[in-house]
């Protein structure tokens, strides 16, 4: 893929409107057309200037004559809801440039919600196999939506990688229904290969509940469950729950890491 890097340039809203025009014009142009589009850390970009972006993917009834977008990275951007909301429309359109991005990040933004996410997973057609939501705003509740999601679009969804690391999703007496069911829903997603958990307080009893839904799953390979507020009990009654539900050759990672400073004998 061409890459383009703008990271850490100032972009506002306003050069998101250009940017947009450019690439769905045709006026930059390579020849295998794939192309990755990096622009982490340009916090004055925000959801007006992600709208702006994919304002021409709207208002236009032509398709896209430029290049389409294969890698997207937009870290630390300052986009809330409603840029996350038009970044999925804009990628559910055949006639976009956004329409076979693969992977999408998305970290340490604003996001609460990614309800919009199933207008992409959504279609068979879809290209998104890894999204990065690590160090946003989902809570439990959000995190809950996003797994119902994937559960709902499995049959189509190609998604196989998904960080949803440090976004408040906490196991408590009140969520604890909820915990487990995203663990359930999570695992029930056909093509999910690697997810990554850390820094979302879910305790023993969140980990305990993931464990119980990987029985008989052997489609996740790789589990990255750092800073998750377990306990050395814990994490030995996950380990022994996963050597008897797997073979202890099949995984290529668990990257189970308490927060317990203890000494391990």
């Amino acid at each position: 893929f061409l890459r383009l890097n703008l990271s850490v340039n100032k972009i506002s809203s306003s050069g998101c409107k250009m940017l947009g025009e450019a690439l769905h014009s045709g006026k930059v142009r390579n020849e295998s057309k794939g192309f990755t589009l990096v622009l982490d850390e340009n916090p004055l970009i925000g959801s007006l200037g992600i709208e702006k972006l994919v304002s021409c993917c709207f208002e236009s009834s032509s398709p896209n004559q430029g290049l389409w977008i294969g890698n997207l990275s937009l870290r630390d951007c300052k986009i809330d809801d409603l840029g996350a909301q038009a970044l999925f429309k804009a990628m559910s359109l055949p006639s976009s440039f956004l329409y076979q991005v693969s992977d999408l990040n998305l970290g340490n933004n604003l996001i609460t919600e990614c309800s919009g996410l199933s207008d992409v997973l959504g279609h068979n057609e879809t290209s998104l196999n890894r999204l990065s939501l690590d160090f946003n705003s989902l809570g439990t509740e959000g995190v809950l939506v996003l797994s119902s999601t994937l559960k709902t679009t499995r049959s189509s969804s190609c998604l196989k990688y998904l960080d949803i690391s440090a976004n408040s999703f906490n196991y408590s007496e009140e969520t604890k229904q909820d915990v487990r069911a995203v663990m359930e829903n999570l695992v029930s997603a056909e093509c999910l290969q690697e997810l990554r958990l850390l820094g979302n307080k879910v305790g023993d009893e969140g980990a305990i509940s993931l464990s119980n839904a990987l029985i008989g799953d052997d489609i996740i390979h790789t589990l990255s469950l750092g800073a998750i507020e377990m306990s050395p009990e814990g994490c030995e009654t996950l380990m022994d729950a996963l050597l008897e539900t797997r073979d202890s050759v099949y995984w290529k990672s668990a990257a189970i890491i308490s927060e317990i400073k203890v000494n391990w004998q």
